[in-house]
């Protein structure tokens, strides 16, 4: 399709509600549901495969709303992410017959290579003036406590000193590294000529982030897709002689405080085993309002999407989604790895950038393969 400013604003939102803690809760809700009716009236034919999916996907959070009645005592007690979770899903859906995943994936290489660039000055601010980041904006999302200039926002720990980790325009490093590697994914996957300072920008956005998920999907994107380029592969090795201290401390830190066999990566591997140990003969799950209520008495709910879906709709909804993203790695593996290692880090399956991925078809005018360009 024709790549126009309008198209660019609407994924621009979509990016935004997905990313942005600075957008509240209720209004995100409000922009997916106006995005969602805005789509309605776009005329174009949607397969009727997809459409079978989409009402798969509403069935079961309707049977999951349902379920969930038990768990209230009063209307006030309703979740209204019962409402939002399925928004989303129909955008998604829409999305995925309004765009090819190629043109798709082209607006969000723009939007993340320019938010990569605007992240790098938050990188350099919070490591060379750390004082100006008191006169930034405070504000508290959920459980954490931020610093925002609006184009970055800066993660503030409990000590109230900021946290030498890049957030961009996200809530977290984790978050925001799904939006860079997608745009790197874009970038070497859809431009016969890549220019080269666009991957340097994505790489130095990726590695400050210092998020573990994100350096691993940066590692296999670049050594999947190098043979786009000698060039891509000298930058790399110039990369690593050039930051070579840098990279051997980041190694270091990653050994010692989050991967395998730290107290980070225990945790957070005990929360998955918890979800899946405590749900194991709740077929439907806990519901949305019943896993609030479990979870506000007794542990820490799980970060990642795989446990959260599991505990909110049980095996019928898991189970779909995860074989909707294993049908992605037969059109393209790196981009299977941005969603499945992102989904083991974060509980970011129901985000309206995420949700088109579910509905474009392995093998179909939708999803191309690795080697199609877009010029």
């Amino acid at each position: 399709m024709k790549l126009t400013l309008v198209n660019g604003v609407e994924i621009f939102l979509i990016v935004l509600i997905s990313l942005s803690p600075l957008v509240p809760e209720l209004l995100k809700g409000l922009l997916v549901g106006l995005l969602v009716w805005a789509n309605m009236r776009n005329k174009r034919k949607l397969s009727h495969k997809r459409f079978l999916y989409l009402a798969v996907f509403v069935f079961l959070f309707l049977v999951g709303a349902a379920w969930d009645l038990r768990n209230i005592s009063s209307l006030s007690e309703i979740s209204l992410l019962g409402v939002f979770f399925p928004l989303t899903f129909m955008l998604g859906y829409l999305i995925s017959g309004k765009y090819t995943l190629d043109s798709y994936l082209v607006h969000i290489e723009k939007i993340a290579f320019v938010t990569a660039l605007l992240s790098l000055i938050g990188v350099v601010v919070y490591t060379f003036f750390p004082s100006l980041i008191e006169h930034m904006i405070l504000y508290r999302y959920h459980h954490t406590v931020h610093r925002t200039a609006l184009i970055f926002n800066v993660l503030i720990s409990e000590a109230g000193v900021a946290v030498p980790r890049n957030s961009g325009i996200a809530w977290e490093p984790g978050a925001f590294q799904i939006l860079l590697n997608l745009g790197l994914y874009a970038c070497l996957k859809l431009h016969s000529s890549t220019k080269l300072y666009k991957v340097g920008v994505y790489s130095l956005a990726i590695w400050f982030t210092m998020s573990t998920a994100g350096l691993i999907i940066y590692a296999f994107v670049m050594m999947r897709l190098w043979r786009r380029g000698v060039q891509i592969l000298l930058l790399g090795v110039l990369f690593g002689i050039a930051f070579r201290s840098t990279i051997f401390e980041m190694i270091d830190f990653q050994m010692r405080y989050k991967l395998w066999g730290t107290t980070a990566f225990e945790f957070r591997l005990q929360t998955f085993i918890d979800a899946f140990r405590i749900g194991w003969d709740q077929i439907l799950g806990y519901g949305n309002a019943g896993l609030r209520l479990r979870y506000a008495v007794e542990r820490q709910a799980p970060w990642d999407s795989y446990g959260q879906i599991f505990l909110r709709y049980g095996y019928p909804l898991l189970t779909l989604i995860v074989f909707r993203i294993l049908r992605i790695a037969k059109a393209s593996l790196p981009l299977f790895v941005i969603i499945a290692v992102s989904f083991s880090a974060q509980g970011v399956w129901f985000l309206p950038m995420i949700t088109p991925f579910y509905f474009w078809h392995i093998s179909s005018k939708g999803m191309t393969n690795e080697n199609s360009l877009v010029h």
